[in-house]
């Protein structure tokens, strides 16, 4: 009787190169699923941003808008415009602030817009000008 001592290492072989598949095809897995939560979660990011900088322009529009009643200084404003910026984001709640400095010709205008689980602000110095 003759017995064959290589005839288990092709069962081994087999179950090796399956469990490097099975392995790499996890990983593959795995990288796809994070890129997509990420490509999401800058999506949302992306969108609260955008709302943002939508809510700082029109701050300062308003801002400008009011200097000839104002004697030409900015003052002190805050507002609530999640009205205006729920149609660029449904959902969100945003305000802008108007802050002059010691001279008010200058003011800091800041927006805020929480969205999609995010907050992002914006902040621009502006200047009056006649």
């Amino acid at each position: 009787m003759k017995r064959n001592l290589n005839a288990g290492s092709t069962s081994m072989i087999m179950l090796i190169a399956m469990m490097v598949l099975l392995t790499m095809s996890l990983g593959i897995g795995a990288l796809a699923l994070t890129s997509m939560r990420r490509a999401d979660r800058d999506t949302r990011s992306s969108k609260a941003f955008q709302a943002s900088q939508a809510g700082l322009e029109l701050g300062i529009s308003r801002a400008v808008a009011a200097l000839p009643a104002n004697a030409g200084v900015f003052i002190p404003t805050s507002s609530n415009i999640t009205s205006e910026i729920a149609q660029i984001l449904p959902g969100c709640t945003a305000t802008y602030l108007v802050q002059p400095l010691a001279d008010p010709s200058y003011a800091w205008v800041t927006c805020t817009v929480t969205g999609n689980g995010f907050t992002k602000s914006v902040r621009s110095l502006i200047r009056d000008r006649n």
